[in-house]
């Protein structure tokens, strides 16, 4: 559906699912933006170049399946109350951003360069955004510096650097796409190493959902206790 009228100037694109516990509503959302009517024909165009038909399909993959909404779909059947209620963005974010890289690495897009093109232009703007966020809280960055990081290093038009420039200045935490990736790329890492042959792809990802959208410490701590029998209190040892 059409991203409701108080979403758009900071979202391009958004899953919009009922509350763990809810018990009535069974239907999830993925929101997308039009154009603004009000918009110059450049202007309209350069916002739906965004939707270009090869990073729509990985965005679907992030939003939808496997990301968010299957995430969603796993809470269902996580038993504490808390890990399911309570997510941390570094979590949720993360799980959806490592799936657009994940998904190519299993074959999505059947070898196509423009798929991973595209997924990988998606990527470095999570990069700008954890640069930007950082620096525009703490480092006196300006609103026009931080659209030119998007528009000449992440390679966006202006009025999509626009919108990723007034989401840093509300949301300095935005650099939780790329944090989580790598933090769960590192776990998968990890498990691999310590499993070696027995490492299983599809376990890996059961066993991280199993732990909820806890912080991605304590869901460390679950998954290497399920899978390797190795205790970690969450936060410590390596990585």
């Amino acid at each position: 559906r059409e991203t409701p009228l108080f979403s758009r100037s900071l979202s391009f694109a958004s899953l919009d699912a009922p509350g763990v516990w809810e018990t009535g509503a069974d239907e999830a959302y993925f929101n997308v933006t039009p154009v603004d009517a009000r918009w110059s024909a450049e202007k309209q165009e350069d916002h739906l170049a965004f939707f270009n038909r090869w990073s729509t399909r990985v965005v679907a993959v992030h939003e939808a399946l496997p990301g968010h909404y299957y995430q969603f779909l796993a809470l269902r059947g996580v038993r504490s109350r808390v890990r399911a209620a309570l997510g941390c963005g570094t979590n949720i974010e993360g799980w959806a951003h490592y799936c657009e890289q994940m998904a190519l690495e299993e074959g999505f897009g059947g070898g196509d360069p423009r798929v991973a093109l595209a997924q990988q232009w998606l990527a470095l703007q999570r990069l700008g955004r954890l640069i930007v966020g950082l620096s525009l809280h703490t480092a006196g960055m300006s609103d026009s510096a931080a659209e030119r990081i998007f528009e000449d290093q992440c390679w966006m038009s202006p009025v999509t650097a626009a919108r990723e420039a007034r989401r840093g200045a509300l949301d300095p935490t935005y650099l939780v796409y790329t944090l989580g990736k790598w933090r769960i790329l590192e776990l998968r890492g990890e498990v691999r190493a310590a499993l070696g042959p027995r490492f299983s792809l599809r376990q890996f990802h059961d066993a991280l959902l199993r732990q909820g959208v806890a912080p991605l410490p304590v869901v460390r701590a679950g998954v290497l206790r399920e899978l390797t029998g190795r205790e970690v209190p969450p936060g410590g040892g390596s990585p």
